[in-house]
């Protein structure tokens, strides 16, 4: 680790909190990370004068760690409601956050989206709630146990959404207590950096927010387990035919190793509307993948988007086109400028 090396991550951290800022008064407020407050984080230590890097270091920046484990999420869409056939598969390396968003993209492109029309707009209504699958995953990685040799897994079978974190609940603390909206911490140091990134909330009630998102989304409430070794949610989504999937007693064994990304993961497919059975249009879906893209990043480039999706940059650029010439996205300050994206 170099002094570069750390001016580096201070860098990311503080474009990432002012990226996830909701409001411009918001944004004018972070201030910037510095080495000190990385110390006072406990990323750095200070050990015979001078600044070394702490495990949760090389976790937030995507270093590797010189003989430590590299944690990484394994994402998999199965057939059917058992592991064993892919149809999806993707492993997400790099920065805590990286992983974050790649596994959220991962999902994005292989759940069921629909769409309804609020006055003159149309809104996309995906199956599951978003805010809350997001949740779940930062907090898989946010309150995993880092020294168990293993990975977070995001598993979609046909009648449910799987997360399984490393680790079951620290001592003293009970399913119970999770799903009353409370939150005790592991890591104490990944959950200030996540926390002043705006990745994960302050006061914990995660678990308890994912069975109002469901109710609210008319979805059964989700099931919340410590199985072999891991904690596990697990989202239940809609039937092909428009109704919710009812939650068995038993949801099985954890999906176990995803293994290694593959080449073209190709385009989900699902229901639109009310979930009839006709099978979403690969043009809007990727639109609605170019959109998600450029809600996160407004500077995001057709390359880095096209990496996203695993198409070509052409195809993205098409997409975008047809996106400004529908209205729904906008590019303000031309070429070195940024993406509004209007509905």
């Amino acid at each position: 680790m170099t002094k570069k090396d750390v001016e580096a991550l201070c860098r990311m951290m503080t474009e990432i909190a002012k990226k996830n800022c909701r409001t411009e008064e918001e944004r004018r407020n972070v201030k910037a990370m510095t080495e000190k407050r990385l110390v006072s984080m406990g990323l750095l230590l200070r050990k015979s004068g001078r600044v070394v890097p702490s495990y949760g270091y090389y976790i937030v920046s995507g270093e590797p760690a010189p003989g430590i484990m590299q944690p990484k999420i394994k994402c998999g869409v199965f057939r059917g409601v058992q592991k064993g056939d892919f149809v999806d598969r993707r492993t997400c390396e790099g920065s805590a956050v990286a992983q974050i968003e790649e596994a959220y993209a991962f999902l994005l492109r292989n759940i069921r989206v629909g769409s309804e029309i609020v006055g003159t707009q149309r809104r996309d209504v995906y199956e599951l709630p978003l805010d809350s699958i997001r949740e779940a995953i930062c907090n898989a990685v946010f309150h995993r146990d880092y020294l168990e040799p293993s990975s977070v897994y995001v598993a979609l079978y046909d009648d449910r959404l799987e997360i399984l974190s490393p680790g079951e609940l620290v001592k003293d603390f009970s399913l119970e207590d999770a799903m009353n909206g409370f939150s005790k911490l592991r890591n104490n140091a990944l959950g200030d950096a996540l926390e002043y990134m705006k990745e994960v909330e302050a006061w914990g009630g995660g678990v308890s927010r994912y069975f109002t998102a469901c109710a609210a989304s008319g979805l059964p409430p989700p099931t919340v387990s410590e199985e072999a070794g891991f904690f596990k949610v697990v989202f239940w989504r809609r039937t092909k035919g428009g109704n919710a999937q009812s939650a068995p007693t038993s949801v099985g064994d954890p999906v176990g190793n995803v293994g290694d990304p593959v080449g073209n993961v190709g385009n989900p497919v699902g229901n639109v509307g009310d979930y009839d059975g006709k099978a979403i249009a690969e043009d809007a879906n990727l639109e609605q993948v170019v959109m998600n893209c450029l809600r996160g990043d407004v500077k995001m480039s057709a390359a880095k988007i096209a990496k996203v999706a695993n198409v070509t940059t052409r195809t993205i650029e098409r997409a975008l086109t047809r996106l400004k010439a529908s209205g729904r996205i906008r590019r303000k300050g031309g070429t070195r400028g940024v993406w509004e994206v209007i509905g």
